[in-house]
């Protein structure tokens, strides 16, 4: 049997690709939208901090905190305006830190952090409550808004239905609010934080307690993939003949949507270098037309595809079974064995296109990385800014792409699969370009052409959180001896 088509185009500040998988009783239309180019808006975040009396065991909260006061010290992650609020959680909600910029932290706040102790429930529902009601008064067209929720368990004694959790998760889609939640440790469950995956929202567990040091670096990457997000698209699909049995978005997650041969949806925001796609997987016995429309920034794009149809058996394919797994997966319904099996070499259910490959994997990041498409970190260290960076790649790929990003900061993110990059950096009234090969998670440095060097502090005082300068023995404001 022939293969389906596959066209392309580029539409303002998208990159577009749509096409079918083959011309069989059982095909899927696929649409794709990829931005070339990055927003670059300033970012309000609110982290919530889980202060119960469990987050005590294993050095989480004493981790957790840390964390917190590294991602303080980045000031290269940051620029002028950016601001963030600190709650914590436990019987009650607390307010740590009120919204101020980042850049104007001072002494106080660090010994506020510090001071922290887990103790008491956990008030989950009471906290991403006030952090809706905080983050919303932020002006969403110069702001990137996002709460950030860290917790190492289920909510205790109140709001354990999960009809509250449903409701809070819409709001937050509907006010286009990013939500990322960090799960810690084994006896943390997704059941309550599922709902806000299944609206666009990103979670994280880190299985085992000892991972809890890796949160600053989830905070940085969440931070600076938020300053870039773009606005949102509206897509709307008609098939003319068949039936739409299945339908996917795949974006930062994988997710399920209600099929219909009439397909509206509002996505959510769009991530530079990400490509956004909808899968409707068709079943017909009649060539079938597909007419869709894309409205994004007030303006709108039609195009109709014809699917050839051929009356020809074609057996399952191992995109099916993957398929399936990742039904399986979205519900909790498969086994832990099968999981770790075919996280190892996921593949895209309809291009083939492999998304991760891992092996020994629990059955939690197992999960993980089926419901969420497997990219590579690529951090940009810049020895100046404002910085204009172009990266084209991957280089010898059938389908290579180009993106440019404006930035502000002395950091910027981006997120590829493996291959071989070309990056052109323009500051300063000085070019630079370099060919990085990605096979894993990795960072650049573009050095100043002028030989100037950047200190960094990187450490915190235990008794007043002040920073200090790597291998002081003395803080500098309160005297404490430092280890």
């Amino acid at each position: 049997m022939s293969v389906g088509s596959r066209e392309i185009a580029q539409w303002g500040d998208l990159a577009l690709e749509w096409g079918y998988s083959k011309p069989a009783s059982e095909t899927t239309f696929f649409l794709k939208l990829r931005p070339v180019r990055g927003g670059s808006k300033k970012v309000a975040a609110v982290i919530c901090l889980d202060t119960s009396l469990s987050m005590q065991n294993y050095g989480k909260i004493e981790a957790a905190k840390s964390a917190v006061l590294s991602l303080f010290n980045m000031g290269e992650l940051f620029t002028e305006g950016d601001m963030i609020s600190l709650l914590s959680f436990s019987d009650d909600v607390s307010m740590i830190i009120n919204f101020k910029p980042v850049l104007d932290l001072d002494s106080s706040d660090f010994r506020s952090v510090a001071w922290m102790r887990a103790a008491g429930n956990t008030a989950l529902y009471q906290a991403m409550q006030k952090a809706f009601k905080l983050v919303k008064k932020v002006d969403p067209a110069n702001y990137s808004r996002l709460v950030i929720v860290v917790t190492d368990g289920d909510p205790w004694p109140r709001y354990r239905e999960l009809k509250h959790y449903e409701k809070m998760a819409k709001d937050y889609f509907e006010n286009r609010i990013l939500s990322i939640i960090i799960g810690v440790g084994r006896d943390y469950t997704d059941t309550y934080m599922e709902p806000f995956r299944r609206q666009g929202g990103r979670w994280i567990h880190l299985e085992d307690e000892r991972e809890v040091e890796k949160l600053a670096e989830f905070f940085k990457v969440e931070i600076a993939r938020a300053r870039g997000v773009l606005e949102r698209a509206k897509v709307e699909i008609w098939v003319d003949g068949g039936r739409v049995e299945k339908a996917q978005l795949h974006g930062m997650t994988i997710r399920s949507v209600p099929p219909s041969n009439h397909f509206k949806q509002e996505l959510e925001e769009l991530t530079p270098l990400i490509p956004y796609s909808v899968f409707l997987r068709i079943k017909r016995n009649i060539n079938t037309p597909v007419r869709w429309r894309i409205d994004y920034l007030g303006r709108s794009m039609t195009n109709t595809l014809f699917l050839h149809y051929e009356v020809e058996y074609m057996p399952p394919t191992e995109g099916t079974i993957v398929y399936t797994v990742l039904e399986d997966a979205e519900k909790g319904q498969v086994d832990s064995e099968k999981l770790s099996q075919v996280a190892e070499v996921t593949t895209d259910p309809f291009t083939g296109e492999i998304l991760s490959q891992a092996t020994g994997l629990s059955a939690t990041e197992a999960r993980s990385r089926i419901l969420s498409r497997e990219l590579y970190k690529l951090w940009v260290e810049l020895w100046t800014s404002p910085a204009t960076v172009r990266i084209e790649g991957p280089l010898g790929s059938s389908s290579p792409f180009e993106y440019t990003q404006n930035i502000n900061t002395r950091t910027a993110l981006f997120q590829v699969p493996r291959g071989r990059y070309r990056l052109t950096v323009e500051a300063g009234g000085v070019r630079q370009t370099s060919e990085v090969e990605v096979r894993g998670d990795q960072q650049v440095e573009f050095s100043s052409p002028y030989k100037s060097t950047i200190q960094r502090q990187s450490a915190y005082c235990p008794r007043c959180g002040a920073p200090v300068e790597p291998g002081a023995r003395f803080c500098w404001r309160c005297g404490a001896k430092l280890e």
